[in-house]
């Protein structure tokens, strides 16, 4: 077993050469190319649009700060911190994994995957991932070429319909860097950021990591990704494991702190919500073994000599507050976070190290801060108090309304591109297109972008022979619009919407502030 099979320099145009593990400069190199990978990254419009980007599932409240790429940071630094403990505590006996020397570069591919995991999300969140998969499944069968028999009518057609109605932001984050942006990323670097979110276990509490999420239109791309880091088919790379605890890390407390923000609990009510939900993962039933449960001191902060109770990481932020009489909320989760951002960080190291064989195979089917039961619950308490919290946020679920009407809107304003024929829609792109309908056809044009239109074209290139080519054809023109909506912001979307619905000025496009 040697992980450094699974950090390659090959990108798929090459450069600077392929992967010789076995060179004395392999770790420099390796090094050298995962820091052209940061750059890229940091430096892509794809990027800066977070800043744009409500961090959760409806409109902004505009009462935290936390935008998308402040929670892209926030879990940025809880992969490092990961990072950086899994080493500290990384055991001699595991030098036959030639880890040791990967310390670098296992840290650069974490934090800049964790930067970049929310690049496909689309504005809105959940909410609008909820309304592409919908709108495609109800509009599809109205849609499709193949209903006027201008394609095959093969087993082909009924897959790229299942694809088109399963979107992903994961999938889509993969899909915005390799085809959209053409970052030319490093296969490592892609690897760790093809992964599903865990879920949950039939009748279980525990949950899974799910399979890669990638689209057809990225197949080919994964495909040689696997090859080149010598993965298994629908197995996980090794900082998928580090990236998906940083997300999990990140997004729970964020999630609470919102809760807070907008006034669905303060600071005392969300104390005690916090211990009830932890006991009830214990399914601790009467006061007594309640209390029993809340202070036994089971988590690990400090090696092994300190011990905690998550009664203790909830009163000791609680007290804190309590003797600063004009301490805010945010001193509350500034001493919150320390607590459990350091137990959480430290069990997800010691599981990433218990089951190394497992991870370096990709087959490890947990979370890593699942692995741990008292971890597991602590999240799991999280999780549930985040959850309880949105559900009462009755300001919050009309917001979520609004987003999916001004989703769907823009989405409907496309139905008259996907209409057309391939010839009719060629000649609306090269603005050839004559007809009655060619103002209103026009206006719709200029919403598409030049990156996704090159995306588009690209593809037709690739399968121009194909004797699907209709079928391929509307595919990847399904794609463009998914491309188009998920890339905007919130404000274009809403821009957009009440543009196409009075035919006037067209809204601004991604990367033009508004």
């Amino acid at each position: 077993m040697d992980f450094r099979t699974r950090f390659t320099r090959t990108r798929p145009y090459p450069g600077d050469g392929g992967n010789a593990i076995d060179s004395p400069r392999y770790g420099e190199e390796l090094e050298r190319q995962l820091e052209r990978d940061r750059a890229r990254v940091v430096n892509c419009d794809a990027i800066r649009r977070l800043q744009h980007g409500e961090g959760g599932a409806c409109l902004a409240s505009g009462r935290t700060g936390h935008r998308g790429l402040s929670r892209a940071l926030e879990a940025k630094q809880a992969g490092r911190f990961i990072v950086r403990t899994l080493y500290a505590k990384l055991p001699d006996s595991a030098a036959s994994h030639h880890l040791g020397g990967l310390a670098r570069a296992l840290e650069s591919v974490v934090e800049i995957a964790c930067l970049a995991k929310n690049v496909g999300r689309p504005p809105f969140g959940q909410a609008a991932e909820e309304v592409l998969r919908d709108w495609f499944a109800a509009q599809l069968p109205r849609l499709a070429p193949w209903r006027h028999g201008t394609a095959s009518h093969e087993a082909l057609p009924r897959r790229l319909t299942a694809d088109l109605c399963r979107f992903d932001s994961g999938a889509q984050t993969l899909r915005v860097l390799t085809k959209l942006l053409h970052l030319n990323l490093t296969y490592t670097q892609t690897a760790a950021l093809m992964s599903a979110a865990p879920v949950a276990g039939a009748g279980t509490d525990e949950r899974r990591l799910g399979p890669s999420a990638y689209y057809l239109s990225e197949l080919s791309y994964v495909d040689d990704a696997q090859a080149a880091l010598a993965l298994v088919p629908e197995r996980h790379h090794p900082a998928v494991y580090l990236v998906e605890a940083a997300e999990a890390i990140a997004r729970g407390i964020a999630d609470l702190e919102e809760a807070v923000a907008r006034g669905i609990l303060d600071i005392p009510s969300l104390a005690a919500a916090l211990k009830g939900a932890y006991a009830a993962r214990h399914h601790a039933s009467g006061d007594a073994e309640t209390e029993a449960v809340i202070n036994a001191r089971v988590f690990c902060r400090h090696g092994v000599r300190r011990r905690w109770s998550f009664g203790g990481m909830v009163d000791w932020p609680l007290d804190r507050c309590r003797r600063e009489p004009l301490s805010s909320p945010d001193k509350f989760f500034t001493y919150f976070r320390v607590g459990i951002v350091q137990v959480l960080v430290n069990c997800a190291a010691e599981s990433f190290i218990t089951n190394l064989d497992a991870i370096h195979g990709g087959d490890h089917g947990h979370s890593l801060v699942d692995d741990n039961g008292p971890c597991a619950a602590l999240l799991g308490a999280l999780e549930d108090v985040a959850l309880e919290c949105q559900r009462r946020d009755v300001g919050a679920l009309c917001q979520a309304r609004q987003a999916k009407r001004a989703v769907q809107r823009v989405l409907d304003a496309f139905v008259p591109l996907l209409t057309l024929t391939r010839d009719d829609f060629a000649a609306v792109l090269a603005g050839r297109f004559e007809g009655p309908e060619a103002s209103s056809l026009r206006r719709r044009r200029e919403l598409l972008g030049a990156w996704e239109l090159s995306a588009y074209d690209n593809a037709l290139v690739k399968c121009a022979h194909s004797q699907s080519i209709a079928d391929w054809e509307f595919y990847y023109r399904c794609r463009l619009i998914q491309d188009i909506v998920s890339g905007m912001t919130e404000a274009q979307v809403l821009d957009a919407g009440r543009v196409c619905g009075s035919d006037g000025e067209r809204p601004g496009r991604r990367g033009e502030v508004r």
